[in-house]
């Protein structure tokens, strides 16, 4: 056109108003013929197809599927189904059977556009999109008796909106993504890319049409699809981890759905760690490790280097009895008979880990993390109404009641707090004094220790885990890095070992006499042996039974046995030769090097890790769960039930069940079960402690009937049953929970969930902006905005212990989890004040 107008401008020498005119009506009337010839034809082609999909008959629903989209992508319209009555509801209705490879009696499909707009809105927004337009565009596929087909009828395909490649391009079915291309996106959207080259890179690779609204809707619908992307990756790390060791998943199943309680692992080589050194471990637990909120329970022991190695990594769902005893059980599943020669397990005063201890590892007494002993002691000391001498004195005496190492200045120190204060001394009465071998260091001054009196193994290991994971880490990436970690681990107790057993130390302070026993030992072992071996020698005499060892404090001690062993403290907590035995050594009396340690000796440098066989370990187990509703109404049932026994009982009736009654809560209490025989607690008998007392006699720990004591076992009518329950002379198998055995793979086709953590823990001091008086606010996170208090009197927590907090995902305000009705269990929670709101 350009070309033109210059050519009539120069040879005819027209006005350049009339060319622009001219050329503007020329170029006109050529697109107006050219948009006949082309609509023409595109409508003798649309109406072909449109009379080829209306007029045919289909003898399968599959077959007019296929039509039917062809028919979508022609026309350039998109239909939506309004009604429908399947073949299997219709047969019911009529006595001619309509085949079942027909799917639907009838269908009423109308176009997306179909109905009038309904407005809710006050106008406020503008942009407010509707779908709807009053389009009247619908037919019917309907299943026709006679002839035995499906037809399409009551056809009216004229639409009121433009039916156009670009506006079926913004059809939400049209530019809806498959689960294979929302699976390729998951990655890029948790790098949280910017909105605009995301739609970009979407449209170019896929051919979409998505605007920038739309991009910021799939990326948090792909967001809230990525638990379960996490669970399909979950099982594949899972089961890329079985070739190089041990791994159970535990699921519960309430009903409506299935959630992991533990997902455990253990290494090869951390079971061989474990049947190396198995005689204490340490466990803990850390927090904030992944994004669904799992805790993660680590089990820790000594090498003969000194240094903490993780031994079993466990992901639980929640830390109440249930959960953590069947990872306790777990524990003792992957390690085999090892485990009945661990002597003691070190955690924190939680009740439900001890109970889970003493439940699965029956040969391991508890023992208390001294740190936390003087943390919870100072924190009592916190709340008591006294002057900051009297607190600061107190805190001293408790500090020096946890370490003392005599009973006599152990019991000085009691009176000194009962007499400071009588508050503070019913504190340590009610929660201390009756489990002193747990926690006071005089108490377990000769248990096999190696003077590790708190946790600080697994604080330690809590803390190099905390570089690897933290809160945004999904599940699968969080076990990939623990493995990676445990072969790190792996190969540090290697390096370790190798650099022990090559390398000769030689320690400037020590006596160069026994340069050659120390050279047996590691350096850390050798280390504990010279702060012992200061005191050598000491008066050493012989005895028809051993030596008498007189020691500086004037305290004697047997050396006994060969090869030799002692009664002092420092051998019993290690089990390295004390400086009592080498006075026996050094006076000569028959005894040579090899008589002071055991050839399996745990510090000896020659004792290396060796592979051990693995237990059959089923990988898979489900368990049926009840929920909360029906715990609560069966207690409610039971709970009334008693009620009106007790209340028609007579004086001495009452005060024998009542007492009974009392005596089985605080067995539950304490974490102790009870044996009913004849729906009694004991047929003829009374529950003593954790006695059982039949026909008059005490057996502690075993069951009497018919006057036969059997360790362990019940006895029925003079017959042994090994651990089944035996009521009125027959025997009845204990009943279990309903458990399933399953692998990995059929995991998958579960509906198995791992939750998204929800905003959870103590309140920031934020500032907002107000909506609507557009002005900076303070909203106060210190106080709950239901209650209006700071904190809640601990009996109304969930544990008992820490104040629980709940934020609103919408605005700042923070609630007590006792203070609203539910507490939410989803990702995001919205407060009341925002749900008004918004409604």
């Amino acid at each position: 056109s350009f070309a033109l107008e210059s050519t009539l401008s120069v040879h005819y020498q027209l006005p350049r108003s009339f060319l622009v005119y001219f050329l503007h009506f020329i170029v006109q009337v050529i697109a107006a013929q050219s948009f006949k010839l082309t609509s023409f034809h595109v409508l003798q082609s649309v109406r072909s197809a449109m009379a080829t999909f209306v007029d045919k008959n289909y003898s399968s629903f599959q077959e007019f599927s296929s039509s039917f989209e062809e028919f979508k992508k022609t026309n350039h319209c998109m239909f939506r189904t309004k009604s429908s009555e399947t073949v299997a509801k219709a047969n019911l209705k009529s006595k001619n059977q309509i085949p079942a490879h027909f799917v639907y009696s009838r269908i009423d499909y109308v176009c997306t556009h179909y109905g009038e707009p309904r407005v809710r809105g006050n106008g406020v927004k503008s942009r407010t999109k509707h779908s709807a337009t009053g389009c009247k565009a619908s037919f019917v596929l309907k299943y026709n008796y006679y002839e035995k087909h499906l037809a399409v009828i009551n056809v009216h395909l004229e639409h009121n909106h433009p039916t156009t490649p670009e506006t079926f391009a913004q059809e939400y079915q049209v530019k809806r993504l498959g689960q294979a291309e929302r699976k390729s996106l998951q990655d890029l959207v948790e790098l949280n890319p910017r909105n605009e080259p995301l739609m970009h890179m979407v449209n170019s690779k896929f051919h979409k049409s998505f605007t920038l609204a739309e991009i910021r809707r799939l990326k948090h619908q792909l967001k809230s699809d990525r638990a379960r992307g996490d669970v399909d990756d979950l099982l594949d790390k899972l089961e890329d981890l079985q070739a190089h060791g041990q791994v159970k998943v535990i699921i519960s199943d309430n009903g409506s759905g299935s959630l992991f309680d533990v997902v455990a692992f253990s290494t090869s080589h951390m079971s061989s760690l474990f049947s190396k050194y198995p005689d204490v471990i340490y466990m803990d637990g850390t927090y904030k490790t992944n994004k669904c909120g799992y805790p993660l329970y680590q089990v820790m022991v000594e090498d003969g280097c000194g240094r903490g190695r993780a031994v079993f990594y466990a992901f639980v769902r929640q830390e109440n009895a249930d959960i953590l005893s069947k990872m306790m059980a777990t524990f003792a599943e992957f390690m085999g008979e090892s485990v009945n020669h661990t002597k003691y397990a070190m955690t924190d005063k939680d009740p439900n880990e001890m109970n889970a201890i003493r439940q699965h590892l029956p040969h391991a007494s508890n023992v208390l993390c001294a740190f936390h002993v003087h943390k919870a002691m100072k924190a009592r000391l916190q709340k008591l109404q006294c002057s900051k001498e009297v607190r600061d004195r107190l805190q001293q005496l408790s500090y020096l009641l946890v370490t003392t190492n005599d009973i006599a200045t152990f019991q000085r120190h009691v009176v000194a707090i009962k007499s400071l204060s009588p508050e503070f001394y019913d504190y340590i009465d009610n929660h201390w004094l009756n489990c002193i071998d747990l926690w006071a260091y005089h108490a377990r001054l000769h248990s096999r220790l190696y003077f590790n009196d708190t946790n600080n193994k697994c604080e330690g290991e809590n803390r190099r885990l905390k570089e690897i994971l933290n809160s945004n880490t999904s599940m699968a990436v969080a076990v990939k890095k623990l493995f990676q970690h445990s072969l790190t681990q792996q190969l540090d107790v290697r390096a370790a070992s190798a650099v022990e057993t090559m390398s000769s130390i030689h320690f400037r302070d020590a006596n160069p006499r026994w340069q050659s026993l120390y050279s047996m030992f590691s350096s850390h072992a050798v280390q504990l042996m010279l702060q012992d071996h200061v005191s050598f020698p000491v008066p050493a005499v012989a005895e028809a039974d051993g030596f008498d060892c007189l020691d500086a404090s004037g305290v004697h001690y047997h050396v006994i046995g060969r090869p030799l062993s002692c009664l002092c403290p420092f051998y019993c907590q290690t089990s390295l030769p004390c400086h009592h035995m080498l006075s026996v050594f050094a006076l000569s009396f028959d005894i040579v090097q090899s008589d002071l340690y055991a050839p399996d000796n745990r510090w000896l440098k020659q004792n290396v890790v060796e592979d051990v066989p693995l237990p059959q370990v089923h990988t898979v187990s489900m368990h049926s769960l009840v929920g909360p509703e029906a715990r609560h109404h069966r207690t409610e049932a039971v709970l009334a039930r008693l009620s009106n026994l007790l209340k028609g009982s007579g004086s001495l009736q009452f005060m024998e069940r009542i007492e009974k009654v009392e005596r089985v809560v605080e067995a539950w209490e304490d974490g102790r079960d009870c044996v009913v025989l004849d729906v009694e607690v004991v047929a003829d008998g009374a529950v003593v402690q954790e006695e059982l007392v039949a026909d008059g006699a005490v057996v502690q720990e075993e069951l009497v009937a018919n006057g036969a004591v059997v360790e362990e076992e019940l006895v029925a009518g003079g017959s042994v049953v090994e651990e089944e329950l035996v009521a009125g002379g027959s025997v009845v198998e204990e009943e279990v929970v309903a458990e399933r055995e399953l692998s990995l793979r059929d995991v998958r086709d579960l509906n198995v969930q791992l939750p998204l953590v929800r905003k959870r823990g103590r309140p920031k001091m934020l500032r907002t902006r107000s909506y609507k008086k557009s002005k900076r606010v303070r909203f106060n996170s210190d106080v709950c905005y239901v209650c209006f208090q700071e904190e809640v009197s601990r009996e109304l927590c969930t544990d008992g212990s820490v104040m629980d907090w709940v934020g609103c995902s919408r605005c700042p305000r923070w609630f007590h989890s006792v203070c609203i009705d539910a507490l939410p269990a989803s990702e995001s929670w919205v407060c009341s004040f925002c749900s008004s709101v918004t409604s």
